[in-house]
C-alpha cells in the first residue's frame, strides 16, 4: 500500500504528493542492546535539588527547635541520613543490571532502610498518642513492613516467567 502525505505549498507542489517510503521509520529495539550511557552516576534535577534543599532547611529548623533535646536531634539526623541513603539505594537499584547480585543487595538495603524509617517514625509518633492509637500505628507500620517484604522478596521468586503482561525488557524507539 502506498501512503502519501500532503505537504503545505511552501514545502512541495500541490499537485505532487510526497512519497512516504523515503521517510525514516521507527523501530523498537531492546534497551539492553544499546551501549551503556556514560553519564554521571547521579543526575541532580531541579526538583531533586529543591526537595533536598527543603529537607535540609526543615531539618535545620527542627534541630534548632530541639537544641536542648539530644535524643530528638539524633533522631532527626539519623532519619535524614536514612532517607538520603534510601534515595541513593533506589537510584542504584534502578541502574543495576536486572537480576544481578548487586540489585539484590540494593533491594535488601531499600527494605531495611524503609523498615527502619517506618519503625522510627512509628516510635516517635506513638509517644504522643494514647495507647490504643499507638498500637494501631505500630500495627500499620508492621503490616507495611511485612507487605513490602512480601513484595520485594517472596512475590518475585513465585512469579518468575508467569506473567504475560508487558514487555520482558525495556524497549526504546530508534530511528533506522
Amino acid at each position: 500500500m502506498h501512503h502519501t502525505i500532503k505537504c503545505p505549498n511552501h514545502l512541495s507542489s500541490p499537485t505532487k504528493p510526497m512519497d512516504t517510503k523515503s521517510l525514516p521509520t521507527a523501530k523498537l529495539v531492546p534497551a539492553a542492546s544499546l551501549p551503556p550511557n556514560k553519564t554521571s552516576p547521579i543526575k541532580f534535577s531541579g526538583t531533586l535539588f529543591i526537595s533536598f534543599f527543603f529537607l535540609f532547611i526543615n531539618s535545620a529548623y527542627a534541630i534548632y527547635r530541639s537544641r536542648d533535646d539530644v535524643c530528638a536531634i539524633a533522631f532527626i539526623v539519623v532519619a535524614n541520613a536514612a532517607l538520603v541513603l534510601l534515595f541513593l539505594c533506589i537510584h542504584g537499584y534502578e541502574k543495576a543490571r536486572e537480576g544481578s547480585e548487586q540489585q539484590m543487595r540494593y533491594r535488601i538495603a531499600i527494605w531495611l532502610l524503609g523498615a527502619s524509617l517506618n519503625a522510627g517514625f512509628a516510635y516517635k509518633a506513638s509517644t504522643f498518642m494514647p495507647l490504643a492509637l499507638g498500637a494501631i500505628l505500630w500495627s500499620l507500620a508492621g503490616i507495611s513492613t511485612l507487605g513490602s517484604f512480601y513484595l520485594f522478596f517472596v512475590l518475585p521468586s513465585k512469579g518468575k516467567g508467569d506473567s504475560d503482561v508487558g514487555p520482558k525488557e525495556a524497549l526504546l524507539v530508534s530511528n533506522v
